[in-house]
């Protein structure tokens, strides 16, 4: 089980890192965006963080975190299985289980072995943004093609552009620019399946759909 959250608020992303934490306690990370000068920083560790200590020398216009369970194979700690998993201008963070990758790597003739099923998400969206026009279509036509469960925090360091979608697995949203997979005020709305938003401070924007095909819950 993992989780993702974001802020445009520092003070709240601490929060939000300390509900999902315990939904992912083998690593986390944490990229902050400057919007206005196109700019991120990263970081990743392994266990729990001091996330203020973390996040002192951080000043940034939005705050985009994961917490992070064991993923499929790896058991050893390494940057490489850490979220985002990063093609090009993509960074994706993802909670949930894709079922279909090895069926997916064969259709699109890609020779390589994926650590992490979340890989394959930045993978398709790098590929999708030689065929498209725009970003949201890269990303709608990416994940109509995933079967299995998902939430995810998408981030386009070309565009600075920050996507969320989720299939199946849990996450909600305020009118502020928060977003997190543990529901931890009751006024915060479950993002709608099947449906593409744009995260802004004012909320989400919808800006595209794809094909939901969820094939069970996950808490």
């Amino acid at each position: 089980m993992c989780a993702i959250y974001g802020s445009y608020e520092k003070t709240m992303f601490e929060v939000l890192y300390s509900a999902n934490y315990p939904r992912g306690t083998w690593a986390g990370s944490l990229v902050a965006v400057d919007l206005d000068n196109k700019h991120h920083k990263e970081q990743r560790w392994e266990g729990k963080a001091k996330i203020g200590a973390r996040m002192r020398n951080f000043d940034s216009d939005v705050y985009l975190g994961h917490c992070q369970a064991p993923t499929g194979d790896s058991r050893k700690w390494g940057i490489e299985c850490t979220h985002p998993f990063i093609y090009e201008e993509w960074q994706v963070s993802h909670n949930g289980v894709i079922t279909n990758v090895d069926e997916l790597l064969s259709k699109y003739e890609c020779d390589i072995k994926l650590e992490v099923d979340s890989d394959l998400i930045p993978l398709l969206l790098s590929a999708f943004s030689l065929t498209f026009a725009t970003p949201e279509e890269s990303i709608t036509e990416a994940l109509t093609l995933l079967k299995g469960t998902f939430a995810v925090w998408i981030y386009n360091s070309k565009t600075c552009d920050i996507y969320l979608a989720r299939q199946g697995s849990t996450l909600f949203a305020d009118k502020n620019g928060n977003f997190s997979s543990i529901n931890s005020k009751s006024e915060w709305e479950e993002v709608e399946e099947g449906k593409l938003f744009k995260l802004t401070k004012d909320g989400l924007e919808e800006v595209g759909t794809f094909k939901n095909d969820t094939p069970f819950f996950t808490l």
